[in-house]
């Protein structure tokens, strides 16, 4: 087995350090602009604008970053853990759009890339 090199603020950070926190934010932000475009493919992109979704996931999840709240192995783990809270952001906002467009399910849910 292969030992995973991990950056020097992930101590830190899985102690909880606001510093090492805002490190990983940082660090994980383009993974994170990258899987709500990926989800946000087709008809999605001209309902929803991915800079807002990518601000609601780092409201959602901020808090339990900062209080330790999730526990993550590596930087991988937590970029998967962005990628999911991504796709259940772009179906949360589809929900909505979709009831308050007189019920009409022009968005299909069931095509979101599950990662």
């Amino acid at each position: 087995m292969t030992s995973v090199s991990l950056p020097s603020w992930w101590t830190r950070f899985v102690a909880g350090d606001p510093a090492a926190t805002a490190r990983a934010t940082t660090a994980c932000e383009s993974a994170l602009r990258g899987a709500v475009r990926r989800c946000l493919g087709g008809g999605l992109r001209a309902k929803f604008d991915s800079d807002d979704v990518v601000q609601s996931v780092w409201r959602r999840v901020w808090p339990g970053l900062r209080d330790g709240r999730w526990q993550f192995a590596s930087p991988a783990h937590l970029r998967a853990f962005l990628a999911r809270s991504a796709r259940n952001a772009v179906v949360d906002r589809s929900r909505r759009h979709r009831d308050s467009v007189d019920g009409r399910a022009d968005v299909e849910l069931d095509r979101l890339p599950a990662h």
